[in-house]
């Protein structure tokens, strides 16, 4: 063994004589060190802990807090968030709605909810979508989103494509497309919608389409927002069998009377359904 050392020192081996060293005479085992546990910390205190990191990084009102809009065509912003009185809105005239819109209007205060839900809401949804991936087939996962979407439309909103675009923030031809299976939505688009409608994102994707619970939160979180722009659904022809219908009633009513009834609160889908009758100026 020695011989052997010594002749890898002549032709210059150090590299070698320190790997020969290591082979045949290992250190001796350093003591082992007891570590104490780290002490364990249950899920509420690690959400007060976020919330409080959170509250001392960012200060701002505690009555109010900002909530981010999106509109169809890309423009989006921030505004208060708050829940609005839509059946005292929709009874008043159209020149004082935004007075009794100031008036009724009740500003929603920032909560350690609204904050916990804020940081982690997206992480969640992504998490999920990660986990479900090698349990997924590429193949069959656009159509499962497909039906489920589907029946999410015929739950929700009773088949009102228009309805759901609107209360999702989206185009009436993206989501057209969507349900036919001619493209599926950017990763942002399908957070929003999930977001609007309160389901989780990999809910969309499972063969079994979404379940009863998630059906009623989905309802739940459509009526929430009073179907502020949510318009019913008729085709021009439709509506203009309405109008010469009511031309032979008794007692003819006036065309807000009709849109009324309709389920419009004024009298544009009227005119643009049928363009023989001229808006007054």
């Amino acid at each position: 063994m020695f011989v052997s050392a010594r002749r890898m020192l002549a032709c210059g081996g150090f590299w070698q004589f320190t790997a020969f060293l290591y082979r045949n005479f290992p250190a001796e085992n350093p003591p082992t060190k007891t570590v104490a546990p780290a002490p364990t910390v249950d899920k509420e205190e690690r959400a007060r802990q976020r919330v409080a990191l959170f509250r001392s990084l960012f200060r701002g009102r505690e009555d109010v807090y900002a909530r981010r809009w999106e509109n169809a065509d890309g423009r989006h912003g921030y505004m208060p968030a708050v829940v609005k009185d839509w059946k005292a809105i929709n009874k008043s005239r159209p020149e004082d709605r935004n007075k009794v819109d100031q008036k009724t209007r009740k500003f929603l205060p920032l909560t350690d909810a609204v904050i916990e839900d804020h940081l982690l809401w997206p992480s969640t949804q992504v998490g999920g979508l990660l986990a479900m991936l090698p349990s997924v087939d590429p193949v069959a996962a656009p159509e499962s989103f497909r039906r489920s979407l589907i029946a999410y439309l015929d739950q929700v909103t009773g088949g009102n494509v228009l309805a759901l675009a609107q209360h999702i923030r989206c185009s009436h031809s993206v989501l057209q497309d969507w349900l036919d299976g001619l493209r599926v939505p950017r990763l942002e688009n399908l957070l929003r919608t999930c977001r609007f409608l309160n389901f989780p994102a990999a809910g969309l994707f499972a063969p079994s389409g979404p379940t009863s619970a998630h059906i009623v939160a989905a309802k739940e979180a459509f009526a929430r927002t009073g179907n502020r722009a949510v318009l019913p659904y008729r085709n021009a022809s439709v509506l203009r069998e309405a109008l010469l219908a009511a031309l032979d009633e008794s007692a003819p009513r006036t065309l807000s009377e009709i849109a009324r009834s309709l389920g419009y609160t004024n009298t544009d889908r009227l005119y643009q359904a049928d363009r023989w009758w001229r808006k007054p100026e």
